[in-house]
Order: C-alpha cells, then structure tokens, then sequence
C-alpha cells in the first residue's frame, strides 16, 4: 500500500487505502479506485505492459529461432547411406550452426561433382584442433560420413583425412550410433 499526502485525507481516502490501493493526496482530493489508478493512468499502464510483453516474446522468438530453425541428422541424411569420398577441397565455409567444406569428386562417368558436406560449427571444429590452414583449396582430401536423403551431393562429415594422413573429427555421429564406411572402403 503506497499513501502520499501533503495533506490530511478524507474518510473515502483512508478507507481505500486499508483495502490496498494506491493513494495520492496532492492540491485536490484525489481518491484512487482498488487498482490505484484513476482510468487515464490505466489505460497508459496497461499500454506499457503490452509493450513489454510484446517486447519480451519478441525477444524470446529471435534467441529460440536457431532451435527452431536447426534439423535432426535423420532428417537429412540417411544413416544406411555411408559414404567415402575422395577429392580437392574447392571452399570451406567456418559458420555457425554448421560449417561447411566444399570438395570437387569424380564420379562413374569421370564427370567432376562438387559436393557439400556439412560439418560442426566453427568453434566446435577449432576446439578439435581444425585450423584454416589444415583445408584450404587445393588440398586433397578423403571424407566419411552419410549421404543426404533427396540424392543431391551432399552430406554429413564424420571425419577427414588429409594428404598427409592426418584425421580430423569433423561431426558427431547420428543418435543410433552407426559408424562412417569401414576404414580401407573404396573411395567413391
């Protein structure tokens, strides 16, 4: 209960201040309603809390929006689809929530196919040892992992291997567990 006065106050005054509104007592006698408020004072405070509110889901949508916007593995590629491929990294993309690595692949025909594969993001490959110096274009590399569901050429990296043998964890591997190709499988 808030009473302000500068001077003494009425009968009606003291008495919707026992019941807990807000009183105020200043050149004229004011008596506010169990709100505490008189209606222009409401009006204006309900504004402000729907500018709050409206502020508060807005602010909630923007920081969920990347939950909302990220996909399962399952729903882009296919566990029962392991793939190695062997090519020359063509760019490599260090962004959040994903990061990608472009390589340039030979297929049945000797037809060149860039593929994207999808990696963990940026910070999460520089906290495994991956530099930007490791995979810059040019460099040849073997990639495992799982190929998309809708046959484009892309996929999900599991792991890496540089020319000069060294293996970089690029991604976590799907919730079932499945293992990228066997160690020693045909490049594709």
């Amino acid at each position: 209960m808030t009473v302000r006065r500068c001077e003494g106050l009425p009968a009606e005054a003291a008495r919707v201040a026992k019941e807990g509104a807000r009183v105020r007592r200043c050149g004229g006698a004011t008596v506010r309603g169990k709100a505490g408020l008189p209606a222009e004072a409401a009006g204006a405070a309900k504004a402000g809390a729907t500018v709050r509110s409206v502020l508060a889901l807005a602010i909630l949508a923007v920081t969920a929006w990347p939950v909302w916007a990220h996909h399962s593995f399952s729903a882009e590629f296919d566990i029962n689809k392991p793939i190695k491929l062997s090519g020359t990294i063509t760019e490599v993309r260090w962004s959040n929530p994903h990061s990608w690595i472009y390589i340039d692949v030979k297929d049945e025909t000797g037809k060149v196919v860039n593929w994207a594969l999808e990696m963990q993001p940026a910070n999460a490959l520089y906290r495994r040892g991956w530099r930007p110096t490791d995979v810059a274009a040019g460099t040849v590399v073997t990639v495992e992992g799982w190929a998309s569901r809708n046959g484009s050429p892309t996929a999900n990296t599991n792991t890496i291997v540089l020319s000069d043998g060294r293996r970089l964890f690029a991604g976590a591997p799907p919730a079932d567990g499945s293992a990228p190709p066997a160690e020693g499988g045909a490049p594709r």
